[in-house]
């Protein structure tokens, strides 16, 4: 079989290194992930194999040196590293890593009811995989229910190591601005992106408080269905959970990082709520209604904090300034079969933004849809001050930005002037996404 051009356009029965592709995993700005088989031993299984777009990836090679050095059952393993030669004689890097069955944390909980008893079990695995991670002084700069996967046995996988850091690692942005996802962004890191905004000088030192306070933001969501309110965050507004698990929740939310303890004793406190929740019959966690308005509002600075910080701010324009930052993942039809557990390189405006979640890009579904027959030609340069007709509306997606109550998808390799069918906000480009369900219109906007 001759070999392909495009690292993005592997057929089935091309062979990577060891690995010979038997099918499409998924794609994101950086990389693609296909599942792939030892070719002299396809009786082992299946992997999933992440391949660079872009040749000599720096990004691979940070990501394999932090994998290799992870061995935990709540983290995916690394098999195997190396190149890819295209029909062009150009090198791509490639790794290759377990490929799990399951979902991501936040469907998972979709999915079932609940139990006090499982959200503190699945917690208290994520929390232990961060505890061997930070035990070698890395960092994973990027938790979130995104980049978890739970199997139907119930065993969680963190995975997305791609903006991790570890000592000795060399920075590859030229930015002070922390890496992650703005959403799960630490009050500290909030308070240094918008102090540092587009400076090179003095660069975020993400550590394991970080982590912690967005392991705390994807707990609250994984509980109540939406992100963490601007004001000071209580047990109360976590109706129907247990005492003791929404105490230790909002700990870890606490805006001093000395205050939310180290990881190792946030997963010995999930583990005591599970064997409590055991011995007393854990009730099931209240679930809000479907078409709740606050399930899965968008959480960007709570206004208090900025006030605080005397940035004279709001919290949505802050968020607004934050979501710039952040760049647009590609949406695919899931592959038929197990979820790859594997990273997939993050959409970002920065050289070295890392990468992100392949197992949420294996699962994803293409959003369908184009901009109404009236917008396609001579677009205004400015976003419509209310979504356009059939537009997702939040809570978006992940790589989605939240903008004048649309969603919308940053595009990373372009500048304005954007061209047609593409919108020009901030000096940046903007595409709308659109739910499958709901047919594009051709009505303005």
């Amino acid at each position: 079989m001759p070999l392909a051009r495009n690292p993005a356009a592997l057929a089935p029965g091309m062979v990577v290194g060891a690995w010979r592709v038997v099918g499409w995993g998924g794609r994101g700005s950086y990389g693609v992930v296909y599942c792939v088989q030892r070719s002299e031993h396809p009786e082992a299984g299946l992997f999933a194999l992440k391949l660079a777009l872009h040749p000599r990836d720096e990004r691979f090679e940070r990501e394999v040196e932090l994998l290799s050095r992870l061995v935990h059952p709540h983290v995916p393993r690394l098999w195997d590293s190396g190149w890819w030669t295209s029909a062009d004689g150009v090198a791509f890097p490639f790794l290759v890593m377990d490929w799990v069955e399951g979902v991501h944390l936040y469907e998972w909980a979709r999915q079932r009811k609940l139990s006090f008893q499982q959200v503190a079990r699945v917690l208290a695995q994520v929390a232990r995989a961060l505890e061997a991670l930070h035990a070698m002084g890395g960092v994973h700069r990027d938790v979130k229910g995104d980049n978890v996967l739970v199997t139907q046995e119930g065993r969680a996988v963190l995975t997305d190591f791609g903006l991790g850091t570890y000592p000795g690692a060399r920075a590859l942005t030229r930015q002070a601005e922390p890496l992650g996802t703005p959403q799960y962004l630490s009050p500290q890191a909030l308070h240094h992106r918008q102090r540092f905004w587009r400076r090179a000088e003095p660069r975020y030192e993400a550590g394991p408080a970080d982590d912690v306070y967005a392991l705390g933001v994807t707990a609250w969501r994984l509980v109540t269905d939406t992100y963490p309110p601007g004001e000071r965050v209580s047990p109360e507004l976590m109706s129907g959970t247990s005492p003791e698990l929404g105490a230790l929740i909002c700990r870890l939310l606490a805006e001093d990082p000395a205050a939310r303890g180290c990881v190792g004793t946030v997963a010995q406190a999930f583990e005591k709520i599970t064997e409590t929740a055991e011995r007393t019959g854990a009730p099931s966690i209240p679930r809000r209604a479907a078409d709740d308005s606050s399930v899965g509002s968008t959480r960007w600075v709570p206004a208090r904090r900025m006030l605080g910080w005397g940035l004279g701010l709001s919290a949505a324009v802050v968020g607004l300034l934050v979501a710039l930052n952040t760049g647009g993942m590609q949406h695919f039809q899931p592959v038929e079969g197990p979820t790859a557990v594997a990273q997939e390189t993050r959409s970002q405006d920065k050289p070295d933004a890392g990468t992100a979640g392949m197992a949420e890009a294996v699962r994803a579904t293409r959003v369908e849809g184009s901009l109404p027959v009236s917008e396609q030609e001579g677009l205004s340069l400015d976003l419509s001050k209310n979504p356009l007709p059939g537009q997702r509306r939040p809570p978006c997606g992940k790589r989605e930005i939240e903008i004048n109550g649309g969603c919308w998808v940053f595009q990373v390799n372009m500048e304005p002037p954007c061209g047609p069918r593409i919108y020009e906000w901030k000096q940046g480009c903007y595409l709308p996404t659109f739910d499958p369900q709901i047919p594009p219109t051709s009505d303005p906007p």
